[in-house]
């Protein structure tokens, strides 16, 4: 397991629409919820949230360091203005440590695929996390999937060959497509029309003259 992150937050008054000044004072409104736990609403400093998000993975556990305790937890979900990018509101998840919990991993691909390189395939990355279940604990921060068998068209790789730790249940779909090599794009032209010159055009003029005569 990567070493848990702390985090520091406190309860939070300040609720419904007033929260908005709570943003402007560079603060982040957030809830920690979870099965048998009463929910908090809680607020952080927005920059040392934002520091951990540039930082870490959001599957990281996280040491919540709240006012009169502490608890561990995960981001569940973070909501940003969709213009701006900026951290609007977050979600926090309780973890109990002898519990299993469902999580998202991301999945980096490592290597190079020969198909690529030798037969111009384009590659398709369809799938950057996997589902899980396992105990806290044994949460790890990323999987990852050699792709240098990937040395034909139409080669692909899927969920069930990414090689899991001791613990961890797949969730995600194994017949799920990760990544996938497809034969190069073929842009095809069509010739232009041959532009019509003086001479077809005069005679398609007398054509037409005879015609009506």
């Amino acid at each position: 397991m990567a070493e848990m992150i702390t985090l520091s937050a406190e309860r939070r008054e300040v609720l419904g629409k007033h929260v908005s000044r709570l943003r402007r004072a560079g603060v982040t409104p957030a809830n920690l919820y979870g099965r048998g736990h009463d929910s908090l609403a809680l607020q952080l400093r927005t920059h040392d949230l934002e520091r951990l998000l540039e930082k870490h993975q959001a599957n990281r556990l996280i040491h919540l360091e709240i006012s009169g305790g502490a608890q561990t937890a995960l981001i569940r979900h973070v909501q940003r203005e969709p213009r701006s990018g900026k951290v609007q509101h977050v979600d926090f998840m309780f973890v109990e440590m002898s519990r299993p919990i469902h999580a998202r991993v991301p999945l980096r691909l490592v290597g190079e695929a020969p198909a690529v390189r030798q037969l111009d395939g384009v590659m398709l990355h369809l799938l950057d996390a996997l589902e899980v279940e396992c105990l806290p604990r044994d949460l790890p921060e990323v999987f990852t999937l050699e792709i240098g068998g990937l040395d034909k068209l139409d080669s692909a790789l899927t969920a069930g060959e990414v090689a899991l730790p001791k613990g961890i249940t797949l969730l995600t779909d194994v017949s799920e497509v990760v990544v996938k090599i497809t034969p190069p794009r073929r842009v095809v032209e069509e010739a232009p029309e041959a532009a019509a010159t003086p001479a077809t055009e005069a005679a398609s003029a007398q054509a037409e003259a005879e015609s009506e005569a």
